[in-house]
């Protein structure tokens, strides 16, 4: 354990250099390791929002399916190993040992960053392990992304919004080009934005992609909603089916009916049953390690995780929750964002709902003072905890609707912290309530 958290310390040292967007560094390395990324078959994902959702349901129903497969998301919550897992299980030590041992001198020769590294790690692992197939969710933007690598069997690009904008472009339309950047002439592209489909068809015909829309083929229409999900009706020319979806929000039928489509497109391939995307979608948590992504923690009262940090994100936590908990009109909302982020729209947004703002410090150096946020708070009263642990031995109790919101970091943060065990079930409406507002 001391020589894993010696390595790990290691690899964060190389966040020092950066993100540094481009291929020839990675590709470099790879090429060293003898191009394990060439060694299974790869669907590809790229967007602002959802990506990590649609990767974590394609590669649940894949495992329902019984195959072995990989999945590489990022960033993390709690711990690294969370970004590399196979049918829902981390990277082991072990793994994660030996193959960064051999691969931080080769990263060191060609400068690569802590990204590039760990993409790298993945492709490695995925290939000793022998993966029937593997999700892989892009870091930033798609074409100068380090995944982009691969030579995948299908490419998706979920929504698009603004987010990144320094790096990617400030209109939606630059970002999808970017994001676009991961068609490969000849694979087949499935897209979920109509309103940006003429940009990825352009692209698509300058590089001989077949490239798809989502709603073209397929109707999804929601069924019934729950405190803990939704079911949902799914038609298109391969199956009519009703599925239930353990994620609240009507964006989360977005991304569920992509994953559904993709792994119908990819049938020849991966032949899969109806009652396998049954499982995999009702079971994701588990299956694909899928958490804080909007989770209900606790239905009575309402407590819900979430990672979202764009203003996308937001407005769709938002509505969530109004439509999945409409007798609840004000939320106590633990509040934490980057700098880097539109954190003003995103904390404008989320005062529509706020009944009080709970914001603590993110060990993280690109996030924003909790003062500098309780000093941007209008019309809503904002409390600062000087740590996570309290804020967390707080959250834990309160008898009141709670939504945990703003960030990655802000989320992994509370985590570490011990939320989860810190979460009681609430029976006692006179529980000590901590100075909160009423």
């Amino acid at each position: 354990m001391e020589k894993v958290g010696q390595l790990l310390q290691q690899l964060y040292q190389r966040r020092n250099r950066g993100v540094k967007l481009g291929l020839e560094r990675i590709q470099q390395l790879l090429e060293q390791l003898g191009n394990p990324q060439h060694r299974f078959p790869v669907v590809h994902i790229a967007g602002t929002n959802g990506k990590g959702t649609v990767a974590s349901l394609i590669a649940a129903i894949y495992a329902a399916a019984g195959y072995r497969t990989g999945l590489f998301t990022s960033p993390h919550l709690q711990h690294f190993f969370e970004r590399i897992r196979i049918n829902g299980a981390t990277i082991p030590e072990d793994a994660f040992a030996a193959t960064i041992t051999a691969l931080l001198p080769l990263a060191d020769r060609y400068e690569a960053t802590f990204f590039e590294i760990t993409t790298a790690l993945a492709f490695q692992y995925f290939a000793d392990q022998q993966v029937d197939v593997a999700v892989m969710e892009t870091g930033m933007g798609g074409r100068l992304d380090a995944t982009n690598v691969v030579l995948p069997v299908l490419t998706i690009i979920t929504a698009i919004d603004l987010d990144h904008t320094r790096e990617l472009g400030t209109t939606r339309e630059a970002i999808a080009r970017e994001k676009a950047g991961i068609l490969k002439p000849g694979i087949p592209a499935l897209v979920l934005d109509r309103d940006l489909f003429p940009v990825f068809q352009a692209i698509a015909q300058e590089r001989g992609v077949p490239v798809f829309l989502l709603s073209d083929a397929v109707h999804y229409r929601l069924v019934e909603r729950a405190a803990n999900g939704q079911s949902f009706h799914y038609r298109s020319p391969q199956q009519s089916e009703t599925f239930w979806l353990p994620l609240i929000g009507e964006h989360q039928l977005h991304n569920a009916a992509l994953a559904i489509r993709a792994v119908e497109m990819l049938q020849p391939h991966f032949p899969v049953t109806t009652s396998a995307i049954q499982k995999g979608l009702a079971e994701v948590h588990t299956l694909a390690g899928y958490q804080a992504r909007l989770e209900v923690v606790r239905t009575q009262p309402p407590f819900i995780l979430d990672t979202a940090h764009n203003l996308q994100g937001i407005r769709a936590g938002v509505q969530a929750v109004q439509h999945h908990f409409p007798s609840v009109d004000r939320w106590l909302i633990a509040f934490g964002a980057l700098r880097t982020k539109n954190w003003e729209a995103m904390l404008e947004q989320l005062m529509s709902i706020a009944r009080q703002f709970l914001l603590t410090p993110i060990d993280e150096p690109r996030a924003l003072s909790p003062h500098q946020l309780a000093q941007e708070v209008r019309g809503v009263p904002a409390m600062v905890f000087p740590s996570a642990a309290e804020l967390v031995e707080v959250l834990g109790e309160q008898p009141l609707p709670v939504l945990v919101t703003g960030s990655f970091y802000f989320a992994g943060t509370l985590l570490q912290a011990g939320l989860r065990a810190a979460i009681k079930p609430i029976v006692d409406r006179s529980v000590r309530r901590c100075d909160i507002a009423q």
